[in-house]
């Protein structure tokens, strides 16, 4: 099973780094205007699918469970709430300021992330990973349904990436996200520690 996983990281790896423009030498954007480069410095998100395992061993028992239990945080506003656990980045290879974040979340009512951003990055995007001809890709959406169900973005799933880390939230093992809902709701600064595995 890790064998297909290994396999499955480098096709990711592979399709979602644009080339080099063979004219000029220099990288081309992909679809979501990040010039290969970037790509080429995206944390685990590809990487990750060598333990995309740690996607399925949590289930929607677990992601609720995470959800009720004392390092949950709640956000309200005008007839809408959301629920948010499980907050982590991986750590960046060394040298890097490119890497990916997970979380479990659940709103009251059907709802969508629709932005986040970070004074401790310079930008942060949605990312989904999907099949495409036998083979997982990587892709930047503009939004990320949630609803009474937890949302899991999890390794080898949804998940977002970070660019541009700062040097002093990898010092201090954390970041601050805000995430802004379709809503109008907004969670300000949850903290995600930046961890070098999936924490226990």
């Amino acid at each position: 099973m890790r064998a297909l996983l290994a396999a499955a990281s480098i096709l990711v790896l592979l399709t979602a780094c644009s080339p080099e423009d063979p004219a000029s030498g220099e990288a081309r954007p992909d679809a979501s205007g990040a010039a290969s480069g970037d790509h080429d410095a995206m944390d685990q998100a590809a990487m990750d699918h060598e333990g995309a395992g740690d996607a399925a061993v949590m289930g929607a028992s677990a992601a609720a469970d995470l959800l009720t239990g004392p390092q949950s945080v709640t956000v309200e506003a005008d007839g809408q709430s959301a629920m948010f656990a499980g907050t982590w980045i991986r750590t960046p290879p060394q040298g890097r300021d490119v890497a990916a974040g997970y979380l479990v979340v659940r709103t009251q009512n059907p709802d969508a992330i629709v932005e986040v951003t970070s004074p401790d990055a310079e930008r942060v995007e949605l990312h989904t990973m999907t099949m495409d001809d036998n083979v997982m890709r990587m892709r930047r959406i503009d939004r990320l349904e949630t609803g009474p169900e937890p949302v899991r973005l999890a390794p080898g799933s949804d998940h977002l990436m970070i660019f541009g880390l700062s040097e002093s939230a990898r010092t201090n093992a954390a970041a601050r996200l805000t995430l802004t809902f379709e809503s109008g709701l907004v969670a300000e600064e949850l903290v995600f520690p930046i961890e070098d595995a999936m924490p226990e």
